[in-house]
């Protein structure tokens, strides 16, 4: 088979309906302002850096925050491929995704467990991290 003949055959936006490129816009919109906003914040800015120092969490866990996304990447891409292969692919995104939520707000309480708000943080980032790796996956 060639390529041509393999690859995924998606009509023309012209071809949707208007209830289909609606619905099409509207989930794009949610996804660029909720989707992407924590993983920018953790890994592409200095923002988490900031938030570990002010929280007064040690330079290893404020740096160790951007660091946390690549290396659960890294690490779990095949286990979490061979998972979304079992689970599907949308109960896959499913789970991840409202893990991966619980986590980024847990994150943001950390200042409120006083001496261990550090490891809080840290905790929290890690579990993010995973989750973003098996929604990479999925």
């Amino acid at each position: 088979m060639t390529e041509r003949q393999n690859a995924i055959i998606v009509p023309p936006a012209a071809d949707f309906t208007r209830a289909e490129s609606r619905r099409g816009m509207r989930h794009a919109i949610l996804a660029s302002c909720w989707g992407a906003i924590p993983q920018i914040v953790l890994r592409d800015s200095s923002i988490m850096i900031l938030f570990a120092t002010l929280i007064g969490a040690g330079e290893m866990i404020s740096i160790a925050t951007t660091a946390l996304q690549d290396m659960a990447q890294a690490l779990l891409i095949l286990p979490f491929g061979y998972l979304t292969a079992r689970t599907g692919k949308r109960r896959m995104i499913i789970r991840a995704t409202l893990t991966g939520m619980a986590a980024f707000l847990f994150s943001m309480a950390a200042p409120g467990f006083g001496p261990a708000a550090g490891l809080a943080l840290l905790l929290a980032l890690s579990v993010f991290a995973v989750t973003i790796g098996a929604c990479n996956s999925a």
